[in-house]
This record gives C-alpha cells, structure tokens and sequence, in this order.
C-alpha cells in the first residue's frame, strides 16, 4: 500500500479533503491521511527564566519530581488549532500555510471528580476534570505558552513564517491574559489517568490496591492507564503496556483479590 502526506493546514481548510482522502484512496490505494499528528515531539522541565519568576510554592511542587521528570510537552502541527473547538470548521479558510506549536503540561497537580448522576447505570456519569485550579499548573502552563511563542522568534523559524500571531494574537501579553487564554483552549490530549487511583487501603481516594485488585470486589482489577496514582512521564502507552505485563505475570502466577472498600473514583487529566 502506498502512503503519502498532505500538509494538515490545507487537509483542516478544504472542507472536501475527506471526499479527497477517500478519492485518492480507491483510485491509487493510497491514505491521504495516514501520517502522524505532529512530525515532532519535545519534552523538558520549565525553562530557567520562567522557574525565576515561579512563587515558592511552585518550585517546591516541582522540586518533588525526579531530576528527568519533564513537566512540558512541545508538539509541531502544520495547522492552525485555535480554541480547538472544531479543527475543520475552526479553521481559516483561505489559501494560507498555518502552523502551530502546542505546550502540554506533563506533571499536573490540579484534580477533577468523576461521581454518579443517579442509581441507573444507562445514565452518564458526572465528570468534573477542574483544569487548572492548582497554581503550580497554572504558571507551569504559562510558561510553557511563552516558551511555545518564544519558537517562532527564533531566527530559523523567521525564515519561514509571513506575518504577526494569528492565534490569539501579540495583543495578549500579560500572564493573567495569556491564562485566560489558555483556560478557553485547553484539551486533554488524550491522556487522561488516575481514574481508579491505585493506593494503600487506608487512602480513601484509591480504588485499586498495587496488583490492580479493586477494594471491596471479588475478581475485578482494573488495567490501563486509569491505574495510575498520578501521571507518569510521557505518553501513556508503554506505561500501560509494562503495566498490563507485570499484572498479567500476577494473574499467572496465582494472585488473589482482596476485600476492602471502593469510594467513587476521581480523576487527573
């Protein structure tokens, strides 16, 4: 099968690149869209210039994690992302080249509640992910904006960007601007976990013990990336695959579950 790539910012502004994708694919056995997301990936720990400007509660916060834990993701996209609510209809629609260079924070210490809406389990259940109400996540998050703005100020970068920001634009400037930005544009990234948080019997907040076993089930465990006590560097596959291996050895080998009590989980994104 052939393969070939299609630049995302043209692919997200003509509202017919699904008919062409499908097209290109019956006539040529050919996927347009094929290629991954983003051509690049980056990680690091909050710059030195930003960590000065961090309140004390931040640096100790951060000061908690390994010397090679990053706290930020960086990810090259040919397309312009905007407030993310829609990536075709949100897009500019001209004859444009657009670019965007998106920040994840990859340590965050806000955290969200999942509960019940009622006793029927047909009904969805009430989620509350609380972006961004711990403050360390908050500079941590503008700092990775300015880092991202700081890119396409680089001299290699001039060479090949036309013009001013297009999203959301150099009049935002301020910290308290650029967090309210990002308040209007945040997504998950798919990498939500911590779910059914594993932890000792005595916490409250932890649903399965360190075996995957959930608390007060008999035969249950609960395997993915929705164990973890908190979000571990990286992206979450390999994680959940040494995971799911580890705990795969325990079944064979003959573990047991345990009683307990399972509260109502809660979630980090």
């Amino acid at each position: 099968m052939q393969l070939f790539s299609s630049e995302q910012s043209g692919l997200l502004s003509n509202l017919c690149s699904d008919s062409l994708g499908k097209t290109s694919y019956l006539q040529r056995n050919a996927l347009a869209t094929s290629h991954t997301q983003s051509p690049s990936l980056a990680w690091e720990k909050s710059p030195l210039p930003s960590r000065k400007s961090f309140s004390p509660r931040t640096i100790a916060d951060l000061s908690t994690l390994p010397s090679d834990w990053p706290e930020i993701e960086y990810l090259s996209v040919g397309a312009s992302f905007g407030l993310q609510e829609n990536y075709v209809t949100g897009a500019p629609h001209d004859t444009n080249q657009y670019g965007t260079f998106v920040a994840a924070i990859f340590a965050p210490l806000s955290r969200g509640d999942i509960s019940f809406s009622s006793p029927d389990t047909i009904d969805q259940p009430l989620i509350n992910p609380n972006w961004l109400t711990h403050s360390t996540d908050q500079q941590v998050a503008v700092a990775a904006y300015k880092r991202a703005r700081e890119v396409f100020l680089t001299p290699v970068m001039q060479k090949v960007t036309v013009g001013p920001e297009i999203y959301p634009g150099t009049q935002v400037q301020t910290d308290e601007e650029i967090l309210d930005t990002i308040r209007l544009s945040l997504i998950t990234v798919c990498h939500a976990a911590a779910a059914n948080k594993m932890g000792r019997k005595e916490d409250t907040m932890a649903i399965i013990d360190s075996k995957c076993r959930v608390y007060g089930v008999e035969r249950l465990r609960v395997v993915d990336a929705s164990s973890f006590p908190f979000l571990p560097p990286g992206h979450r596959m390999s994680t959940v695959y040494a995971l799911a291996e580890k705990i795969a050895d325990d079944i064979r080998n003959g573990g047991q579950n345990n009683g307990g009590t399972s509260p109502i989980s809660h979630s980090q994104p």
